[in-house]
């Protein structure tokens, strides 16, 4: 079993530094030792390492290329450094990367573009970076992607349209930006959905229609943005959303499904009528059949989880649930005729 040494220098002027590791290593750290550089070198010859960890030094560059002949590298974690860029390149050789942490640096600009040979990534922490934009295309091939931060950075724009393909998406965190406006259109395939949090932004508008499908969602974060108001009718009937994060300023309503819901009250009223008035049993069949057909899709008349948070999403929550009562009511009186 062989043996190599990686050289370091520190912030504290130990020049010529050595760590000596054997080529069958697995687990590599140099962790917290104010290191400001390091020649990776010498891992090129360790074909079976799995993670490598520089967390917590004081690097402001790093050479990755060695790291192209470590194709079992499933985690790679450079966070809290003082790195202003990175050259990713290497890492497209390194098929089996699940986890790639480039957290609280300094990175102005970055290519993801080679990572999308990385189809095992599960996660992607960029948060706590100076970044004013992101290109996310190369996330499309990255279909196992499960958490995904870019927060506290100075995006302006951030476009999701690669994440339509990563279906097991768990966590979206892009707080504390500069953004505007975000589109979620992206995210309607994305069932696993579990928190997606975008306060502290400067969002006045934003459409949560492509939530409704995420069945799993337990989270949502708008706080601290320029929202005057916002519709939460998508957000009826996900069966695991416990907390809607929103200031106390912002006037939540439930338009589109309120408005919809009394379009069908009406639409059961007439139902109703008409079974009064007619004394054929069979139209009368035919007539709960329209019914059923009517109420399809109706939340239950039941509060939300989250209506209890705050009285304004209280309110918000009764008024839908009291149109849903209205409706399961008629429904019952149709049902009486039949």
């Amino acid at each position: 079993m062989s043996k190599i040494s990686l050289k370091y220098t520190t912030s504290e002027g130990d020049l010529g530094q050595t760590e000596k590791i054997s080529t069958s290593e697995r687990h590599f750290s140099l962790v917290k030792l104010g290191i400001i550089s390091v020649d990776l070198t010498p891992l090129s010859q360790c074909p079976n390492l799995e993670s490598l960890s520089l967390y917590g030094n004081q690097l402001e560059g790093l050479d990755l290329s060695p790291l192209s002949s470590c194709p079992k590298l499933s985690g790679l974690n450079l966070s809290a450094n003082k790195l202003a860029s990175i050259d990713l390149t290497p890492l497209g050789k390194c098929e089996a990367l699940r986890s790639l942490n480039l957290d609280n640096n300094r990175i102005e600009v970055i290519e993801l573009a080679p990572i999308k040979a990385c189809t095992r990534l599960e996660t992607l922490l960029l948060d706590g970076n100076l970044l004013k934009t992101v290109d996310l295309s190369a996330l499309s091939k990255c279909t196992r992607l499960e958490y995904l931060h870019l927060d506290d950075n100075q995006l302006r724009t951030v476009d999701l349209v690669a994440l339509s393909k990563c279906t097991r998406l768990e966590y979206l965190h892009i707080d504390d930006n500069q953004l505007a406006s975000i589109r979620l259109t992206p995210l309607r395939k994305c069932a696993k959905l579990r928190s997606i949090s975008l306060s502290f932004n400067k969002i006045r508008n934003i459409s949560l229609n492509p939530l409704r499908k995420c069945v799993s969602l337990e989270y949502i974060s708008l706080f601290g943005n320029q929202l005057d108001g916002i519709d939460l009718s998508p957000l009826f009937g996900l069966p695991a959303l416990a907390d809607i994060s929103l200031d106390d300023t912002v006037v939540v309503t439930a338009k589109t499904i309120q408005q919809s819901l009394e379009v069908k009250a009406q639409e059961l009223e007439g139902l109703l009528a008409r079974a009064k008035e007619t004394t054929s049993p069979q139209a009368r069949k035919t007539i709960f059949k329209e019914t059923r057909k009517v109420l399809s899709g109706v939340p239950e008349p039941t509060p939300p989880a989250w209506a209890s948070i705050s009285q304004p999403l209280e309110a918000c929550a009764g008024r839908v649930v009291d149109l849903s009562a209205k409706l399961a009511w008629l429904q019952s009186k149709i049902r009486e005729l039949v």
